[in-house]
């Protein structure tokens, strides 16, 4: 029986150190599987806050680009109010002249854009019932003097403008309203208008 039972504790100490073996076998291959999980968790990690870090930076380029572009058309916007604002007070400017001023403003208009000398006069209807001989008269004066035909008349019917007035002859009408003729300088005059108020 002695021998049978060193034989057995033989095989029991051979077992429990082959097991114990094999548990530090597994222990060790535990933690080179931790190792490596927790190595490639923080590599995913660091992935995870890269990307989020380079998305975020893009999407702030992205918003910082919009807002750029925003701020470019409010100030555009802006910009092109002023500029609407300075040539309706250049028009409110001429509209509202002293009298004779504004007269004399009206008769070279009309002495300018007459072709043969005898067209119609047409004015607002509160130029043509103020002011309307007067302009005629003066236009026809300054015809004389350019040494043209003057045989310019008042015509009986009123335009829808603010001020200034339409030379007209059969089928031909040549419009010097004064919003006509901001509107026609407007280009041409937009570049010194722009100089003088953004300086």
């Amino acid at each position: 029986m002695d021998g049978i039972d060193r034989i057995i504790g033989h095989i029991r100490k051979a077992g429990a150190e082959e097991c114990e073996a094999i548990r530090a076998a597994a222990a060790e291959e535990c933690e080179q599987v931790r190792e490596a999980y927790a190595k490639a968790e923080l590599e995913t990690y660091r992935d995870v806050i890269d990307a989020g870090g380079k998305d975020s930076e893009n999407r702030q380029k992205r918003l910082n680009s919009l807002a750029a572009l925003e701020a470019k058309k409010q100030l555009l916007s802006a910009r092109q109010d002023l500029m609407s604002q300075a040539f309706e007070l250049a028009a409110k400017t001429l509209l509202e002249l002293p009298g004779p001023e504004y007269i004399e403003l009206l008769a070279k208009l009309a002495c300018r854009a007459s072709r043969d000398g005898d067209e119609a006069v047409v004015l607002s209807p509160y130029d043509r019932d103020n002011i309307g001989g007067a302009v005629v008269e003066a236009a026809n004066a300054a015809l004389l003097a350019a040494g043209k035909k003057a045989s310019l008349a008042l015509s009986d019917k009123t335009a829808r403008i603010r001020g200034g007035l339409i030379l007209s002859s059969g089928d031909i009408d040549v419009n010097c309203s004064i919003d006509a003729l901001i509107d026609q300088h407007r280009l041409e005059l937009t570049p010194a208008v722009a100089d003088i108020l953004f300086e």
